[in-house]
């Protein structure tokens, strides 16, 4: 008999050979590099671990993505339920194995597999949904490759992540949520318990399903445990008196905006950890549907929100939509990335940009007159005009016209592209394009980017560099940004403190604050957006209001519309009322009193100012002028009609004779003394208001062959002249005091000539359009 099995084997031998090596190479890769490979759930948490937002896996299972930190009592609960020997065993427990053989002979059915935590976690990865002796054979093959690749550890956190929990849930993660609504460290041994015993017989025993069944398995669990020392007597009697849970939870919806925002950049199936901050991202919440409420009574139905922090570039609060969620137009939209007109919230880059140029000082006169560049005639919200104004005020009150000048003067391509390096990306075409329009709205941006440029402000005036807001906590953003020069930051920070400003209708309104913020509001072209951003040494809070549609709505404004929001959101913030550490590098400067330009020799009143250093480079004021005067100053006068010892000397404020015009009605000013008769004219004291020179004008119907009417305007430095007209060398008349004159030109090119009873004129060409 020996023999002849030997002579078998020698027969045969290469055979068992190579079925040995096949195995052995089979046994050796038989597992998958990854051995659960999804597909996951979609999973947004806050940055203390707290859920924000959930999405179940394509396939319909509650499945997350392991987080390698089950809590001890439900790893003691699951290996006393499920497979004592755990840690002793090497993959298989035969002992388990004939007690099993022993209970189905006794039963005549199937009623225990004897399988090991190892075996079922290898039942999980071959899919098998039946049981039979092969299936079982394979599993415990299996599961012996298991127990040599991997630690007992990694295994039970293998099944930990993957078992079935009941309903469509997979995983203790999921379970810990779905059922109980927080994580699964922060289960109690009831709780565990519940779960440990799951993954049994998931499909007859789950909560919501015999859970009188479900409550006294869990109980002999707990009596087990009790049994082994697990628990003492009180932890398993106050166990016992919890109950299971029921139908499985709905998971949180806090942040659905900024979830579907992460689908769409990544897909998805995968974990975030954000830098939201829960308890804040509720409390914004609840505020801005406080205003909802009232905003959507005037029709304007959305919003978005961004809290972030000032000092980390951390996002806090993330509102995408201030909407109700399937309930309202446009609630899908994620306004926080919708690009939208930014009204007048650039102005204060503009204003920072000029001064670290050297073109402004904070006190620089900027004139605010009726204004024309080609076909664009920008215009003051209020529709008043200042005549001239300082620029920190200019700033606080967000005059239009002055900005508009002050952009001509800067350079709109140089602005461009400044700003676009500052991180608003979606200013993409050249400055021709946007025209001066750029610093009123012409250009849209989005209120994340705005927010991350008003909260680099904040940051440059603490002393930290810029960078990109950051959403999720393990990603780091690489972009460099331009240096900013810190005084002139924290000089336009001090501008924008200003509480008692107008709103933009023309009207003071007090805004109170309990702590102190730089702040700034903005309204687009026909009121389809309001803006308001404010910073604090720890804070910027971003506020855009508006229609997802664009639909414009009187009362839809910055200061109407997005202000209360926005300072509502400050006053439940944490933190002390503390303000940014002045500029070491801020440096006395003389400046003119009246102009608020480094002072020149001709000043009358000089005072010293603490401004950024590159203020030293604005140009000296020019505005005051020494004139001569006759000996008894009621006249300019020159030698031609007193001797040099005869002459008196002033210093005059000279103001073009426009912008004179509006200043006069604000300030007190010195008049300029007419000139001596016969002492010749040395200076034009004539502005034509309108038409301006070069203009093309339609007046009338064109289906019409009328001629339309017009007004012609002039001002005069002198209030009493008598001024002159005439149209194409046509006489029209004269006028004092109040300089208009109606004309009725003809289609045409026009030569408008106004001279005055000194004899000095002005002149401009006009067309008037067929």
């Amino acid at each position: 008999m020996i023999r002849r099995i030997t002579r078998h084997f020698r027969k045969r031998y290469r055979i068992y050979l190579a079925v040995i090596l096949i195995f052995s190479i089979w046994y050796i890769f038989c597992l998958p590099t990854k051995p659960f490979n999804g597909p996951y759930s979609t999973v947004l948490y806050d940055r203390n671990g707290q859920m924000l937002e959930a999405r179940v896996a394509k396939d319909g299972q509650w499945r997350f993505h392991s987080s390698h930190q089950f809590p001890e009592k439900l790893k003691v609960a699951i290996i006393e339920f499920e497979d004592r020997g755990f840690y002793k065993h090497h993959g298989i427990s035969m002992r388990g194995i004939g007690r099993a053989i022993s209970q189905n002979w006794r039963n005549k059915r199937m009623v225990s597999g004897g399988s090991t935590i190892t075996m079922q976690v290898a039942r999980m990865l071959c899919k098998h949904k039946s049981r039979n002796i092969f299936n079982k054979i394979h599993e415990m093959i299996i599961a012996t490759r298991l127990e040599i690749r991997y630690s007992k550890s990694e295994i039970l956190d293998m099944y930990l992540s993957n078992a079935p929990f009941g309903n469509n849930v997979v995983g203790a993660d999921a379970a810990a949520w779905r059922y109980y609504g927080r994580n699964a460290n922060k289960l109690s041994w009831a709780e565990c318990a519940t779960l440990a015993v799951l993954p049994n017989a998931p499909g007859l025993l789950y909560p919501g399903k015999n859970q009188i069944k479900l409550t006294a398995k869990r109980n002999r669990l707990l009596k087990r445990l009790f049994d082994n020392k697990q628990l003492d007597a009180t932890q398993m009697e106050l166990a016992f008196c919890e109950k299971v849970p029921g139908k499985p939870l709905q998971l949180l919806s806090a942040a659905p905006h900024l979830m579907a925002t992460l689908m769409q950049q990544n897909g998805r199936g995968n974990t975030y950890e954000s830098t939201v901050d829960k308890s804040l991202q509720d409390q914004v919440l609840r505020i801005a549907q406080r205003h909802h409420q009232v905003l959507s009574g005037n029709q304007i139905m959305n919003g978005a929100v961004l809290v972030s922090s000032t000092k980390t570039g951390e996002i806090l609060a993330y509102i995408g939509n201030i909407s109700e969620r399937n309930l309202q137009e446009g609630s899908e939209v994620d306004c926080v990335l919708a690009a939208r007109s930014s009204g007048s919230i650039l102005k204060p880059l503009l204003y920072e940009s000029s001064m670290e140029a050297g073109i402004i000082t904070p006190k620089t006169l900027l004139y605010d007159v009726p204004s024309q560049f080609g076909n664009y005639a920008p215009k003051n919200f209020n529709k008043k005009f200042e005549g001239a104004i300082p620029a920190n005020q200019a700033l606080s009150r967000s005059l239009n016209i002055p900005f508009v000048l002050l952009l001509n003067d800067y350079g709109n391509a140089r602005f461009r592209d400044r700003i676009y390096n500052w991180g608003l990306s979606h200013i993409q075409n050249n400055a021709t394009h946007y025209g001066l329009t750029l610093i009123l709205g012409g250009a849209e941006v989005t209120l994340m980017e705005m927010t991350n440029a008003y909260r680099n402000l904040g940051a440059v005036a603490s002393n930290q560099s810029p960078s990109e807001l950051q959403i999720l906590r393990n990603k780091k953003s690489s972009k460099k940004y331009p240096k900013w020069n810190r005084e002139c930051v924290l000089a336009t920070l001090d501008a924008l403190t200003e509480l008692n400003r107008p709103d933009e209708e023309g009207n003071w309104k007090l805004f109170e604050s309990a702590r102190k913020i730089a702040w700034k509001t903005g309204t687009s072209f026909g009121f389809r957006d309001g803006w308001a951003i404010g910073i604090t040494p720890e804070y910027t809070v971003g506020v855009w209001i508006g229609n997802a549609n664009g639909e414009g709505q009187a009362g839809l404004t910055g200061s109407k519309a997005a202000a209360p929001l926005m300072l509502d959101i400050f006053s439940v913030l944490p933190g002390k009322n503390a303000w940014f550490p002045q500029g070491f590098h801020m440096k006395k400067i003389a400046i003119c009193s009246e102009t608020g330009n480094p002072a020149s020799s001709s000043c009358p009143h000089v005072s010293e100012q603490l401004f950024p250093e590159s203020c030293e480079n604005v140009k000296p004021c020019r505005m005051h002028q020494i004139l001569h005067l006759s000996p008894d100053k009621k006249y300019q006068a020159n030698t031609n009609c007193f001797a040099v010892n005869a002459l008196q000397s002033d210093t005059f404020l000279l103001l073009p004779p426009l912008v004179l015009r509006y200043y006069k009605e604000h300030h007190m000013i010195q008049d300029v003394p007419e000139y001596f008769p016969g002492c010749g004219i040395t200076e034009n004291n004539i502005h034509i208001i309108y038409p301006l020179s070069g203009s093309q004008i339609i007046l009338s119907d064109p289906k019409s062959n009328a001629a339309g009417e017009m007004v012609l305007e002039i001002t005069h430095r002198d209030s009493e002249a008598e001024v002159y007209w005439h149209l194409d060398e046509n006489y029209m008349g004269s006028t004092k005091t109040i300089h208009q004159m109606l004309a009725h030109p003809d289609p045409g090119k026009h030569k408008l000539t106004v001279t005055d009873n000194l004899g000095q004129h002005s002149s401009v060409q006009f067309t008037i359009a067929p």
